[in-house]
């Protein structure tokens, strides 16, 4: 009986010695437990922080990208108005060049009409001139004959009775020699005045055909200069409509990214 309980105390001890041991790997374990447990609250708090620092940051990134796409859509709107005030402008520019080729037939129809009246009003100075010669025979002609009836009267005057008919007949000639001669002197003064105002309006439509062709040689320029100019704005145009273009493609670029950030901010 003895020996069983010296067996019994043993296995008590044993025992006894086991549990102290099992409680000494349980106090380590229950020690290693803490700091796991510890260490993982600490990273699910780290986690929980990175998430919200994430969904913070997905919903500042989600914002700049709305706003990214209003600047952008503001800026096609803008690109389009500009491009159509373009599109207005070129119209008008071609308007601008037609009406200047209209001009510039209408001043060519003008230099053609002023050149034939210019020939025309040459040819009746050269008729003036050459009524004015005549005009100058026919004074030279009344002078004579006023010369020669006056001689004819005095040699009448002599004969007497006999030659009193001719003398009539002489002052009668001598009288429309003197009629001639003044009717000669006005016309030649009409002529003078003819050829004058001839001579002034060759003057003025001299000046016509040069400010004429001076107006056709700044229509000229101006036809070129429009013709560049629309040129020049077809070729912004053609940008702008580029711009349009990519601005258009960028925001359709910018709708699976922003629709990327709303999920995982509805996911988060």
């Amino acid at each position: 009986m003895l020996r069983n309980t010296k067996d019994v105390i043993r296995t008590i001890k044993d025992a006894n010695s086991k549990v102290a041991t099992s409680a000494d790997t349980l106090g380590s374990m229950s020690e290693e437990v803490s700091n796991s447990v510890q260490q993982i609250a600490q990273a699910v708090q780290g986690v929980a922080e990175g998430a919200q620092n994430t969904s913070q940051r997905v919903n500042q990134l989600n914002a700049l990208t709305d706003e990214l796409t209003r600047s952008l859509m503001e800026m096609r709107e803008e690109s389009e108005t500009m491009g159509k005030a373009m599109e207005d402008l070129v119209m008008l520019g071609g308007q601008g060049v037609e009406k200047g080729a209209q001009a510039q037939k209408d001043l060519d129809k003008l230099t053609e009409t002023i050149k034939n009246l210019m020939e025309m009003v040459a040819g009746l100075s050269e008729a003036s001139k050459n009524i004015g010669s005549i005009i100058t025979e026919i004074k030279d002609i009344a002078d004579q004959t006023s010369l020669l009836a006056l001689n004819a009267a005095i040699e009448a005057a002599r004969a007497g009775d006999a030659g009193r008919g001719f003398a009539v007949v002489a002052d009668e000639i001598r009288k429309l020699a003197d009629n001639s001669r003044k009717s000669a002197v006005s016309i030649g003064d009409v002529i003078t005045n003819i050829t004058t105002q001839v001579d002034e309006t060759i003057r003025r439509m001299q000046e016509m055909e040069k400010a004429a062709n001076q107006s056709r040689e700044a229509t000229n320029v101006s036809i070129e200069s429009l013709n560049k100019i629309v040129d020049g704005i077809n070729q912004l145009s053609n940008r702008v409509q580029d711009i349009v273009g990519r601005i258009e493609e960028q925001v359709k670029k910018n709708e699976p990214m922003k629709e990327a950030l709303t999920r995982i901010g509805f996911h988060r």
